[in-house]
């Protein structure tokens, strides 16, 4: 499981010093089935903490669906960012997050303004950020008709700020599947249904700040790609 921390503070001041912000990845979950709202229960949220948040990064090739209406996390009404959709595949990605102080699981539900085709969604827990409930403060996205990969461009990053990604492909199998930018890593790559792949990445909470930087998806075989990242201050 990836885990990854923020030092602060240490020698004479390290007891006064705030604990660290801590960004996790907890797991990843699909349904396939023909519906508007999506149900994922008992998703895994991590340990319980006054300050956690879990972030929820959405995929959906929709049917009839051009936004997310709603989602809770825990039975927690969240905050939905800028979500990137796709008219001529029905692509859909976003992201959703709130506190959600109780629990080791909870049920993720996503309801969307009309039918889709299936859901995927990755789950992140972070604790002890200094921005807690503060939304996404950069996002980029990104078409490609074919080919083996596709880059965001022009992310802003603050010090201890973090990404997160999503991708779809069609059109067929992939393999090999990278995330590279921002020191990022894949969480998970999924097929989904027979021939759509979703993917899901995060950075690291960033030492210093960035301009202008790139998180590039890259993969074997020429696909269709349709992604977004959106960066959140830490």
């Amino acid at each position: 499981m990836l885990i990854v921390n923020q030092l602060c503070g240490f020698g004479a001041n390290a007891a006064a010093a705030a604990a660290p912000p801590v960004l996790e990845y907890r797991a990843s979950y699909v349904l396939t089935t023909d519906v508007s709202t999506y149900t994922f229960t008992g998703c895994d949220i991590g340990v319980a903490d006054a300050s956690r948040e879990v972030f929820v990064v959405i995929s959906n090739i929709c049917a009839a669906a051009t936004a997310i209406s709603s989602v809770t996390i825990g039975g927690v009404a969240a905050s939905v960012g800028t979500s990137y959709y796709v008219s001529g595949v029905l692509a859909l990605v976003s992201v959703a997050w709130a506190t959600v102080p109780a629990g080791t699981t909870g049920n993720v539900v996503v309801t969307l303004n009309g039918s889709a085709q299936n859901c995927a969604i990755a789950v992140y827990r972070t604790v002890n950020r200094v921005a807690s409930g503060a939304g996404h403060v950069d996002m980029a996205t990104i078409t490609t008709a074919s080919g083996t990969s596709a880059a965001l461009t022009g992310l802003d990053a603050p010090a201890g700020g973090f990404a997160l990604s999503a991708v779809i492909w069609s059109g067929g199998s992939i393999s090999s599947p990278s995330l590279s930018g921002l020191s990022s890593a894949i969480s998970a790559s999924m097929l989904i249904e027979s021939t759509i792949n979703g993917g899901f990445g995060a950075s690291p909470l960033q030492v210093g700040a960035s301009t202008g930087a790139t998180m590039t998806w890259t993969w074997t075989t020429s696909r269709r790609a349709d992604a977004a990242a959106w960066v959140f201050p830490g």
